[in-house]
């Protein structure tokens, strides 16, 4: 995993994988507008250039700052819905790809916690709050001893 480069292709690659048979379109942007029930206005497309920014600040990410950045760059992509699907799942992943190769985690959203995010990220889509950026820091980013010390506990 060490040698996985972190571009804007390896994202679109991890959608064409975890979109696959769920998307008319996978592995490439989105090139035109779609709607969130969630959002009264269509969302444009992004423009490359967007996206290789955010995917950027992944690779700045050390044991100081990891929680906030994973937690930012997660946000707003999946706010800017790169991909007609798959959104949420290709940027899990390519936060968790840059969370191992700098041996600092996991991004992971227990099954107990799942509704609790679908709420903060659709306040966040609506821009109502961004209290969603805390929660995934301190609650969904488990530092490497942290998964240790639950291995431990069963």
């Amino acid at each position: 995993m060490k040698d996985i480069e972190i571009t804007i292709d390896y994202y679109t690659k991890l959608n064409a994988i975890l979109a696959k048979e769920q998307a008319l379109s996978v592995g490439s942007l989105r090139n035109k507008p779609i709607w969130i029930d969630c959002i009264p206005e269509d969302i444009p497309p992004c423009t490359e250039e967007t996206v290789c920014a955010e995917i950027s600040k992944l690779t700045s990410i050390n044991e100081y700052n990891f929680r906030e950045i994973v937690a930012n760059v997660f946000c707003r992509l999946v706010r800017m819905q790169p991909f007609f699907d798959g959104n949420k799942r290709a940027t899990n992943v390519l936060c968790n790809t840059v969370l191992i190769q700098k041996n600092l985690g996991l991004f992971v959203i227990p099954v107990e916690k799942i509704g609790e995010f679908n709420h903060l990220l659709r306040d966040y889509y609506t821009e109502k709050n961004s209290a969603i950026l805390e929660f995934i820091s301190m609650e969904l980013i488990y530092t490497k001893s942290q998964l240790c010390e639950d291995a431990i506990r069963g």
